[in-house]
């Protein structure tokens, strides 16, 4: 009797991908040379593409008739972006009514405006927070006002970084 040793199917270790990265291609998994492959979707083919975050898995059959399998877990983060604005009109016309800061993939948010003696007009850990220019129920005086935000999020290797943010908005009205 002929004793085979078991295959060994490599796919690696877990990653990372944001599928909205321009320019980045799909990875491909591939975990060696055997005669026969079968994935988690049934498929059957010798590579395959990795079109989101989950869990992949392949079993495999050598030319021994031995099978073996390996998995991985593929992680969909997207590097946190954002962008905040300077000047907002909260006139009710539907356009640029709100100062907020625009973003994807964020993982926590704390925004807070001041008027220029320092004192707190508005505060909110929203992740969607959004200053309609009043304080206190009552609109606000055309000018400039500071805010700081403490931004949690994602680099691009999927580390959480945290930032604090600060600058001025100008009321338009």
């Amino acid at each position: 009797m002929t004793v085979f040793p078991t295959p060994q199917p490599d796919l690696g270790g877990d990653f990372l991908i944001c599928p909205e990265e321009p320019g980045d291609t799909l990875p491909a998994l591939y975990p060696g040379a055997y005669s026969l492959y079968s994935w988690q979707d049934n498929s059957h083919v010798p590579v395959y593409t990795v079109v989101e975050g989950g869990l992949y898995w392949v079993r495999v059959m050598d030319e021994n008739g031995c099978t073996a399998a390996d998995s991985l877990t593929v992680t969909e983060i997207c590097p946190t972006r954002y962008y905040i604005p300077n000047v907002f009109s909260p006139n009710d016309d539907g356009e640029n009514d709100y100062f907020e800061v625009y973003s994807s993939d964020l993982i926590s948010l704390k925004l807070s405006v001041f008027d220029r003696w320092g004192d707190l007009l508005f505060t909110s850990s929203n992740i969607d927070a959004r200053w309609d220019g009043n304080y206190r129920g009552k609109p606000v005086n055309p000018g400039v006002f500071i805010w700081v935000a403490q931004i949690e999020g994602y680099l691009k290797d999927g580390t959480v970084f945290n930032k604090t943010e600060s600058g001025s908005v100008t009321v338009v009205r």
